[in-house]
């Protein structure tokens, strides 16, 4: 499996995933790389990059997006 973190890098995070679920590849890159990154990508985590239909459509492989986070949805 090969998961994409697109935008915000979480401190060492990616190299902490490498070095325990090795069957699995993790990438990174900025926002404005995502496109020229989607090569083979079964998941995105956009980390509040938005993920656009362009994005869906040039990810073929893509089975999954997740949106990680925590907090409260205060919306009225």
């Amino acid at each position: 499996m090969k998961v994409l973190f697109a935008g915000h890098k979480w401190g060492d995070l990616t190299e902490r995933l490498e070095a325990n679920v090795p069957d699995c590849q993790f990438i990174h890159c900025p926002v404005e790389e995502i496109l020229s990154n989607l090569k083979g990508i079964d998941a995105i985590i956009p980390a509040m990059a938005k993920i656009t239909k362009e994005i869906i459509d040039a990810a073929p492989d893509l089975k999954m997006i997740h949106q990680a986070g925590v907090g409260l949805d205060l919306g009225g």
